[in-house]
């Protein structure tokens, strides 16, 4: 809770102040600042909680033992080039080497991304900011080291590559964490097991003058028609949180939420204006549903491959079999 607070306060000026329930007065304007927290594990279980956090995971294996050595036996020195640093910032004025940075990041606040997009790797906007903005930073501070004559042009050059890629390392790696916590890829996955499992089932609709039947359509999850999948309000979400709490795991998901979500991404088809539930007549009951196109829902059922309909909709008999002993495991993908 109180990492969850500092990520929310500290991260950027979206009112996660307000959210995180600080109610002190004094808290005016965001600090423009990087704030670093140690810890031996990270567990956030909210997505946009985790897309504000930079994690960069290391161990001993990777320091740099020489280059420690030497930072340490000449820390003075570089004392004295961040002192110059600090006084190079100050010369231009504190406002004016800001607006210079932030021209910077709107110049090229989506150049990594783009890169991480052409490997179909989406990454969360909040994640892009903070190392596009760390990104810029550091390139300027490169740019002072050359200007004073620490580095030469090449190093610059060398510097600014290897940079960069780390950059976009540690965005791609987060990512893949965001991702795992994403409500409307659990909610899938879930879904896919039980599907796979044949815990849980989708009826086929049949036409009977002003309504439908389907067989056992009060135990089915949703319903097929006409290129079309309806999925139970409520039900199928209701299912998918059984599926995570019976192998141990936490799923948090709000039916709104993840209907907007849905939405949003055009995953599902509106019934009016204002509202996304469809309402369907079957063996003399009234069932709520979102309603998908047949192809869309097992793309998003395939992880958002696209794999066609549901005929096509293969797997080895014994995935979900894995699927299951790896959660219950604790193994990952």
């Amino acid at each position: 809770m109180k990492l969850s607070k500092i990520v929310r306060m500290c991260s950027d000026d979206s009112g996660g102040i307000k959210k995180a329930g600080i109610q002190n007065a004094t808290f005016t304007d965001t600090a423009h600042c990087m704030t670093v927290i140690t810890a031996e594990q990270m567990q956030l279980k909210v997505q946009s909680t985790l897309a504000r956090l930079l994690i960069l995971e290391t161990s001993r294996k990777y320091v740099d033992k020489d280059k420690l050595n030497f930072f340490q036996a000449n820390h003075r020195k570089y004392q004295k080039f961040i002192n110059g640093f600090v006084g190079h910032i100050c010369l231009q004025g504190v406002e004016v080497y800001c607006d210079n940075l932030a021209q910077r990041f709107l110049q090229e606040r989506n150049d990594m991304r783009d890169e991480l997009t052409k490997k179909d790797v989406l990454v969360d906007n909040r994640t892009n900011d903070m190392c596009v903005w760390l990104w810029v930073s550091y390139s300027e501070f490169l740019k002072y080291a050359l200007r004073v004559e620490a580095i030469t042009q090449a190093q610059l050059e060398q510097y600014i590559d290897e940079a960069r890629g780390i950059f976009q390392s540690i965005m791609e790696q987060q990512a893949a964490r965001v991702a795992n916590l994403d409500e409307t890829s659990q909610f899938f996955k879930g879904l896919q097991i039980l599907l796979e499992t044949k815990e849980a089932f989708i009826g086929k609709l049949q036409a009977r003058n002003i309504s439908y039947a389907a067989a056992n359509s009060q135990k089915a999850i949703g319903f097929l028609k006409k290129g079309f999948v309806y999925l139970k309000n409520g039900v199928a979400l209701q299912e998918v949180i059984s599926y995570y709490r019976r192998i141990g795991k936490d799923f948090y998901a709000d039916e709104a939420v993840l209907r907007k979500a849905l939405a949003d991404n055009g995953c599902i088809q509106q019934k009016s204006e204002n509202s996304y539930i469809h309402r369907l007549h079957i063996n003399h009951e009234t069932y709520q549903c979102i309603k998908f196109e047949e192809t869309k829902f097992y793309e998003l059922l395939n992880g958002g491959k696209k794999n066609g309909r549901e005929n096509d909709f293969e797997v080895p008999s014994n995935w979900a079999m894995h699927q299951n002993a790896d959660s219950l495991l604790g193994r990952r993908d």
